[in-house]
């Protein structure tokens, strides 16, 4: 049987003061076929977005050839790996194109809020839509092959 975890917190885990190990083992996965999308979460109320991007994607990178995980940075589906998403990416609404370089490093899954309004949209709490800065990045997505995770995003 396939199994794939759509959802896994694991960079935020490892990039907490003290890491849950029995979260984040991978070894002990008992199945042979499996397949985790690793969310690297963005916390609304910080301000070095990116910053925090770039240590929880190192982190998860290095936790996974420790692992010895595979990392599916072309997103090609195999006996098991890992593959990246982005939750609340409206850090994009600076430079969406920093886009090229989630892409670059194995992004596939992108949420544009979490919970809050931001510039690209309004999330789960929110009663607005999405903007035309947010219309812009998912069209640029669309062109990356990066699909839209709508999870957290309002409603409307």
């Amino acid at each position: 049987m396939n199994f794939f975890d759509l959802h896994a917190d694991i960079p935020l885990v490892l990039d907490s003061k003290t890491p849950d190990s029995s979260v984040v083992d991978l070894i002990s996965y008992p199945f042979k076929k499996y397949n985790q999308v690793m969310a690297i979460f963005l916390n609304e109320d910080i301000k070095n977005h990116f910053e925090v991007y770039n240590r929880r994607l190192k982190l998860a990178e290095l936790y996974l050839k420790k692992c010895n995980f595979p990392f599916l940075k072309q997103a090609v589906i195999r006996s098991n790996g890992a593959i990246f998403s982005v939750e609340n990416a409206g850090f994009l609404s600076e430079d969406i194109n920093m886009l090229y370089k989630l892409k670059n490093d194995g992004v596939r899954f992108l949420s544009l809020t979490w919970n809050s309004d931001n510039l690209l949209a309004s999330g789960a709490n929110g009663c607005g839509g999405i903007t035309k800065k947010g219309k812009d990045v998912i069209k640029l997505m669309n062109e990356l092959g990066i699909a839209l995770d709508i999870s957290h995003l309002s409603h409307r």
